[in-house]
Order: structure tokens, then C-alpha cells, then sequence
């Protein structure tokens, strides 16, 4: 009976790196399923990370708005902030709904490799908007706080 093992090469102080040694050519199939599978489960985390903080910042923004700044000066920076986090939020959403069609199609037999290029890209995308939209929230924020 064939099995994998994920032994420690090394465990230096600074960290342990590990390597796979393994009985059978399955186990590598099963190995690499593994790894597949934790991948997809921190893309997963990623995408609903970034959903959940865009959505955060704008209520945050709101919140500030509202509560410490309700005359603020340089308005423009919270509406290209804003902007940016909903452009984030919208990509992410689209990111759902193309992983799913893309899902579908290769569930088909299709070929599958632009929605991956384009999900990818769609991912990055929105993370680099997010963080621009915390930086101009940012420099709002620090424009208006109470003096």
C-alpha cells in the first residue's frame, strides 16, 4: 500500500522547510491534490477577504464622515476613495461570477485557460484598487481629523 509522507528537510531556527517523499507515483497525484486544494481554499480566503475589507472601508469612511469629520475639507479624496473600493468590490463580485461560469464550462470539457488568465488578473486587480482606495481614504482621514 502506497502512501506519502511530508518530512522536514530541514529545521533550522529561522524556519523548517519541508520535502515529500513518497512510495508510489499516486501518492504524487494525491500530494499535488493536496496542494491544489490548499491553493484554492487561500484564493477563496483572498477573495472574501478583500469583499468583506472593501465593504469595511466604506462603511468605516461613512462612519467617519458622519461622525468625526460632518464639515470635511478636500471631499475629493473620500470620492476617489470611494470609487476605488466600490471598483474593487464590483471586480470581486465579477471574479464570483466568472469562477463560476468558468467552473461550468470545464465541468463541459472545455478549454478553461483564459479564465484563468482573466480571473487572475480580475484578483489583482482589485486588490491593487483596494489599496489605493485605503491610501486616498487615508489622506482624507488625515486632512480632517479634529485639530
Amino acid at each position: 500500500m502506497g502512501g506519502y509522507r511530508i518530512l522536514p528537510a530541514s529545521d533550522k531556527a529561522a524556519g523548517v522547510s519541508w520535502k515529500m517523499t513518497s512510495d508510489d507515483e499516486s501518492s504524487k497525484t494525491d500530494y499535488y491534490d493536496i496542494l491544489l486544494d490548499a491553493r484554492n481554499n487561500a484564493i477563496r480566503s483572498l477573495e472574501k477577504a478583500l469583499v468583506t475589507l472593501s465593504s469595511g472601508a466604506i462603511i468605516l469612511s461613512i462612519t467617519f464622515l458622519h461622525e468625526i469629520a460632518p464639515h470635511p475639507e478636500q471631499l475629493y479624496w473620500m470620492i476617489i476613495s470611494w470609487s476605488l473600493l466600490f471598483s474593487s468590490l464590483l471586480l470581486m463580485l465579477l471574479v464570483f461570477i466568472l469562477g463560476v461560469y468558468a467552473c461550468e464550462k470545464g465541468m463541459k470539457g472545455k478549454d478553461t485557460k483564459c479564465f484563468t488568465y482573466l480571473l487572475q488578473f480580475l484578483e489583482w486587480a482589485s486588490m491593487f484598487l483596494f489599496i489605493l482606495g485605503s491610501v486616498f481614504f487615508a489622506i482624507f482621514a488625515a486632512v480632517n481629523l479634529p485639530k
